[in-house]
């Protein structure tokens, strides 16, 4: 009887344990935002490629006037008929004829005239390189001049294209290369290099220029030709102190070219006066009253070539 008491008791205390102790009623669920877990593609923006910008083609275009470029050599100490009778060395046309004369120097020949042609691109490329050369830009006074060289000659070179340049080098020949300023040495260069050209055919002037003044000494005297006007016709009136220049053309032309080609400056009679007749040809368009002693002569301004270079 004692046991099943002590059971009931211990039976009433485990159900008042059980129920004194809170459940919940709800078990709490922990819920998760869906958030994204991706991350963005980062987007890249282009960006503008760096390419070389090409340069604008360079076009030159301008009315030529007859000559684009030429060398003058200009004499020193000299007599001065010697002196007139020089002639340039090269003369560029802007039609491309190219004329190139080899002065015989001092034994007075009349000198050897050549001509020849060049393209337009040719005559261009020539311009353009000149034009890097510096020489339309170079000045002057920037020549070293070597003034310490008495009674020299002198190269004049000029250039007339779209932009025009004319320098006189005095003394060029007797300056060492390496003092000769880039300019003007790669122009001189260009321009003498045509000479070279092997298509050079000989040219005839169809015009001769005659300095006419009278003479005293009677030796080496010549009879002038019958085949020419007299020289009392092409200069009248001469007095002793006096020079005249003539032009001949054509047919008599032609002929004195011969009379004078093996020496320029001759001493002639006529009607018991003496004269000495120096003799000069003259080229397509030169001036021939620009024609003086220690000067370069002078051409044409026109007519004009339309000229497109690129």
């Amino acid at each position: 009887m004692k046991a099943s008491v002590s059971l009931l008791l211990l039976t009433d205390i485990l159900l008042v344990a059980c129920a004194n102790q809170s459940i919940p009623a709800t078990t709490p669920i922990a819920t998760l935002a869906a958030t994204s877990t991706l991350a963005q593609p980062t987007v890249i923006q282009p960006t503008a490629t760096t390419r070389p910008t090409a340069t604008p083609l360079q076009v030159h275009q301008w009315d030529a006037k007859p000559v684009v470029a030429e060398i003058f050599d200009i004499a020193g100490y000299t007599q001065p008929n010697y002196a007139w009778s020089l002639m340039p060395t090269v003369v560029v046309y802007a039609d491309g004829r190219v004329l190139t004369i080899y002065d015989t120097g001092y034994n007075r020949q009349i000198p050897s005239i050549k001509q020849t042609y060049i393209s337009t691109d040719e005559l261009c490329s020539m311009l353009t390189r000149i034009e890097s050369s510096g020489f339309f830009d170079f000045e002057q006074k920037d020549y070293p001049a070597p003034l310490q060289i008495f009674d020299a000659g002198a190269t004049d070179i000029v250039v007339d294209a779209w932009r025009s340049n004319w320098i006189g080098a005095y003394a060029l020949e007797e300056l060492k290369p390496s003092d000769i300023p880039i300019a003007l040495s790669k122009t001189f260069t260009e321009l003498s290099s045509l000479s070279g050209l092997s298509n050079a055919t000989p040219y005839q002037p169809d015009r001769i220029a005659l300095l006419i003044s009278r003479w005293r000494d009677k030796s080496q005297l010549q009879t002038w030709p019958s085949t020419l006007p007299s020289l009392s016709t092409l200069a009248p009136n001469l007095k002793s102190t006096d020079t005249k220049i003539v032009i001949l053309a054509g047919k008599d032309a032609a002929d004195a070219y011969l009379l004078f080609k093996g020496q320029n400056a001759q001493i002639f009679s006529e009607h018991g006066l003496l004269y000495q007749v120096t003799a000069r040809p003259l080229l397509p368009l030169e001036i021939p009253d620009s024609i003086e002693a220690w000067q370069p002569s002078k051409f044409e301004d026109s007519p004009t070539t339309s000229l497109t270079c690129r």
